[in-house]
């Protein structure tokens, strides 16, 4: 029967293009002899148990339907003569047994599940790009991806220099730093010495200023007469002045405040000058030791 419709079709369209596909076949009428499949007429899908598809336009469809009644009358003619030489055929043979109904249904269901299985391809295939556009975009992610890996690889060796700059800049600095202390440290102990060697000059000054006035001669005693008339005031006079401590003192914790300021370079004249001042404080000048004797010789002459 299938035969019979194709050979009817191919006698009617003189540029058929015939294909198999599964359980049934294709017939892909076109315009010329070039066989142009991609802008066929018309499209005929066939199965095993003679259930035809046709696809195209409303135009070839209408075409189609026109020439149908004839395709029809030669379908059955041929069907015709091939049921006659059946009949003498079997005759001839055994009878082969009829089929049940049964079959006849799964026969169908089996038709019409193929004809779903070949739309649904179809359909596929059309909505998936051709290969040519899939090989180009495939190209590009190739490439946007390499210039991916490029750019990273490029921002990576970037950071690893900053990143080494930054850790040889941070070791300059520790060394710096370490340098920096070693100086204030031995600024300090400097100042340190420095200050306690003007501590100790200085109670040593003190001590041998308080034993000089201590161990200085004193003047012939007078005679006990002018001793009870002369006034207090003269021994008080005569009496040698002692260095004051709590100028000493001062001093001192003047030099102590100074140990984290700054200490003049030449050490040894701040020395002198110091010394120079509290002997001048602690010291009576010799003019006003002899001025202080004078009134006192004066006073002995006129009791002798």
């Amino acid at each position: 029967m299938i035969s019979a419709w194709k050979s009817a079709i191919c006698e009617e369209y003189t540029h058929v293009f015939k294909e198999g596909i599964g359980r049934g076949g294709r017939l892909t009428i076109c315009e010329n002899e070039m066989l142009d499949t991609d802008n066929p007429i018309l499209t005929i899908t066939y199965y095993t148990k003679v259930t035809f598809l046709l696809q195209d336009n409303e135009a070839s469809l209408n075409s189609f339907e026109e020439i149908f009644p004839l395709l029809k009358a030669k379908v059955e003619k041929e069907r015709d003569e091939t049921h006659v030489n059946c009949t003498d055929s079997e005759e001839e043979g055994p009878v082969n047994p009829t089929p049940s109904p049964s079959e006849h249904q799964l026969r169908d269901s089996l038709a019409l599940l193929e004809l779903d299985f070949t739309e649904f391809r179809e359909r596929t295939q059309a909505k998936l790009p051709d290969a040519h556009n899939t090989n180009i975009y495939i190209q590009e992610l190739k490439d946007e991806l390499q210039q991916l890996k490029k750019n990273t690889s490029s921002s990576i060796t970037e950071l690893t220099r900053t990143i080494r700059d930054l850790q040889e800049e941070n070791r300059t600095l520790r060394l710096q730093l370490c340098r920096l202390e070693e100086d204030t440290e031995k600024k300090g102990e400097n100042f340190s010495r420095q200050l306690q060697e003007i501590n100790d000059q200085l109670q040593k000054n003190t001590k041998d200023i308080t034993l000089h006035y201590n161990t200085a001669p004193t003047t012939d005693k007078p005679n006990a007469t002018n001793t009870e008339c002369e006034p207090t005031t003269n021994l008080q006079q005569h009496r040698p002045h002692l260095p004051d401590l709590n100028l000493i003192q001062m001093f001192s914790s003047s030099w102590t405040l100074m140990e984290n300021s700054w200490i003049p370079r030449n050490s040894s004249h701040t020395k002198e000058s110091l010394q120079s001042d509290v002997a001048q404080q602690a010291m009576p000048t010799r003019s006003s030791e002899n001025s202080q004797d004078t009134p006192h010789n004066s006073s002995e002459n006129e009791a002798v």
